[in-house]
């Protein structure tokens, strides 16, 4: 601020196109000030109107002059993320922040990659921020990406660049296939498969393949991928083993893509085997036979193919186990032992079952074995027997043996039986079951004992029939034991009998035997005949039971005295023959005992012949029991006396009756009684005489 003299003070109120600023205070003259504008000042011509208030001294003054205002420079910073990114990268953000001195510069800014335009972007706060998503991954390399602000009314354009950094994605070997899997001992080739896959695009180049670990003496060859997929088929130059197997397939990378592997488990089975023919030579076998040879063919059950090594167990339950190798043909053979006695005829199934080995699993077949009976013959011994009717011994022995006679082949513990049969021409009369004895060889003997002491006379037969069993056919005797039974001998014994006379019978005895050590003897009867001197008494007869043949004899009044008896059996027609008349015996009749007693009296002395006595007063008895004594309606024969002790006479007394001639007891007794079939014995009897009656 001048003046014509002095310098003024005071201030001075800025204002700029009109809008006050400010107000600044004049030092030495000059007033300053500091202006920041609200809003920056348009690109252009501003007016600057400073007004000078005055002050005592000074007049207000002012003056304007002109602010010019241009386009301020910018700077561009541009950035790309991901910045490195991994190719298949599917989309960028790409960033540009525009810069100036002062300001936040508004507009667009437009993008590029590598040429090729990318969205534009508006600043916002002086960034601007787009998605860029290229048509085709980007390659792996170094992008260039351009940001040019396009500038606006306050600021000049701008430009600048980045570099975007691709780098190789990782591939993934998504599957690795072998087919078949599981495979087949024997498999001739394989198919191997890798699947590879990567970000961006179909990994292309080719994959490695390894067998058997990811080694490089396993490398088996390489294919090209199509369309991500490498196939290469396989031809093992040896079989791989049963177990598993590593399969790697290994990319190899490309361009764009980094290395990678993958891997699987390529599992091998053993192969399926086939037990076929199994037989037995020969066909058929006998029992007893030493032994059996057994076969069998192992294949491969894929192809038929016959299998070397390994082993074939045959089995045959009950009979035999054996282990054969296999050997050419596929062919396992081995006889098996001697077959078992406990082994019997029948159909037998053979298991032959093959061991398998490291390449071939096991497998079995069945066959059978059929075991025929063994033929035999039956013999009996003794041929011939004779024997006498009834005679001992009771039972015959009888021996069949039977005999293999098919093979040499021992008859062991067969549960076999024997039946011996006792006939009578056609006429079965009654079996036996014989015992079985000790094997000899191949011969079992049977023996059973036959009752023959019941046999009538006559002619029989005793057969043997084997029933044979689970091992031997039965056979029956061609000739048969013969057994003559012929009339037995017989003797009778008499014994002596003895009777009294008066008894109505009397028991006859006698005992029959037949032959030497004979039982006793049953049926047929026994004559008794009865004599006195010539003279024929009588006869009777008796059937024979037990060897004993018994008769009442009827007395009929026979006298006592000795008797001759005689006794012959007479046979029968089916045994015993008739025996020679026995030695005789004594049959004796003993007199009858007879006692003769008075009777006991008692009378008064005044009685009339009170001491006289009659034959009346006489009894006669046997000692049991008691009665008249007289046997057969006899009489006594002879005269009874009767001895007295008193007389008979009666005394007078004057004025009395007549009376004994005292009293007291008297003995009685009798006498002269003679009889030849009674002994005759006395008692005494007595006679009381009681004083007189008054």
């Amino acid at each position: 601020m001048t003046a014509g003299s002095g310098t003024p003070t005071g201030s001075v109120d800025f204002t700029v196109d009109g809008n006050p600023v400010g107000n600044a205070l004049l030092v030495v003259g000059v007033a300053t000030l500091s202006y920041s504008p609200v809003t920056p000042l348009a690109v252009g011509n501003h007016t600057v109107l400073a007004q000078y208030l005055g002050n005592a001294n000074y007049v207000a003054s002012s003056d304007t002059t002109t602010l010019g205002i241009s386009q301020r420079a910018t700077t561009t910073t541009v950035t790309a993320a991901p910045n490195p990114a991994t190719y298949g990268q599917p989309s960028y953000s790409l960033t540009a922040a525009i810069a100036a001195a002062f300001g936040t510069p508004t507009g667009q800014v437009l993008f590029f990659v590598d040429g090729v335009p990318a969205p534009t972007g508006t600043l916002v706060a002086g960034v601007a921020t787009v998605t860029y998503t290229p048509a085709a991954p980007l390659n792996v390399g170094s992008h260039t990406v351009l940001a040019q602000y396009q500038g606006d009314a306050s600021y000049l354009p701008s430009a600048n660049t980045a570099a975007l950094v691709v780098t190789k994605a990782n591939a993934t070997v998504t599957s690795v296939v072998a087919a078949p899997n599981p495979a087949v001992y024997g498999q001739a080739t394989f198919t191997l498969t890798a699947t590879v896959t990567g970000p961006g695009s179909t990994p292309t180049g080719s994959v490695n393949f390894y067998v058997g670990g990811y080694l490089p003496a396993n490398f088996v060859g390489s294919a090209p991928l199509i369309g991500g997929v490498a196939t290469l088929t396989h031809t093992p130059a040896v079989l791989l083993v049963p177990g598993s197997h590593q399969v790697v397939g290994e990319y190899a990378g490309s361009a764009n893509h980094n290395f990678g592997t993958g891997e699987t488990q390529l599992v091998v089975v053993k192969a399926n085997t086939g037990v076929s023919s199994v037989f037995v030579t020969p066909v058929t076998v006998v029992y007893g036979e030493t032994n059996a040879t057994l076969s069998a063919t192992v294949t491969n059950a894929s192809n038929s193919a016959p299998l070397t090594g390994g082993t074939v167990t045959f089995v045959v339950p009950g009979v035999c186990t054996v282990t054969a190798s296999v050997g050419a043909g596929g062919v396992a053979t081995l006889p098996c032992p001697p077959l078992p006695a406990s082994a019997g005829a029948g159909t037998y199934t053979i298991t032959a079952t093959y061991s398998g080995n490291a390449e071939f699993n096991g497998s079995s077949g069945t066959g059978t074995l059929t075991i025929i009976k063994a033929n035999t013959a039956t013999t009996i011994a003794p041929p011939v027997y004779n024997t006498p009717c009834g005679e001992l011994p009771q039972y015959l022995v009888v021996t069949a043996t039977v005999t293999n006679t098919s093979n040499s082949g021992g008859f062991g513990s067969s549960t076999d039986t024997l039946l011996f049969t006792l006939k009578n021409g056609a006429t079965v009369l009654n079996t036996y079951g014989g015992t079985r004895g000790a094997v000899s060889a191949n011969t079992v003997p049977f023996t059973a004992a036959i009752p023959v002491n019941g046999l009538l006379i006559g002619t029989y037969t005793v057969e043997a029939a084997y029933s044979g069993s689970d091992k031997f056919n039965g056979s029956a005797t061609v000739t048969p034991t013969t057994v003559n039974v012929t009339t037995a001998p017989t003797t009778t014994t008499l014994v002596n009998a003895n009777a009294v006379y008066g008894d109505t019978s009397v028991t006859l005895q006698a005992t029959v035997a037949a032959g030497l050590g004979s039982g006793p003897v049953n049926g047929g009867t026994v004559t008794f005949t009865i004599k006195q001197g010539a003279n024929l008494i009588g006869t009777v007869t008796a059937p024979v039971a037990v060897g004993v043949a018994e008769a009442e004899y009827a007395l009929n009044g026979l006298g006592a005295g000795n008797y001759t008896i005689t006794a012959v059996y007479s046979g029968t027609p089916t045994c015993y023959s008739q025996s020679p008349v026995s030695a005789s015996k004594i049959l004796k009749v003993a007199k009858r005992l007879l006692w003769v007693q008075p009777k006991n009296q008692s009378r008064a002395a005044n009685a009339a012949n009170a001491g006289c006595l009659s034959l009346n007063d006489i009894q006669l008895y046997t000692p049991a029991p008691l009665g008249t004594g007289l046997a057969n309606g006899d009489t006594l024969a002879g005269s009874v006396t009767l001895a007295q002790s008193f007389n008979c006479t009666y005394g007078a007394a004057s004025g009395t009756p007549a009376r004994p001639t005292r009293t007291g007891t008297y003995n009685i007794s009798a006498g002269g009684i003679l009889s030849q079939n009674y002994e005759v014995r006395y008692k005494l009897g007595t006679l009381t005489v009681t004083p007189a009656l008054p």
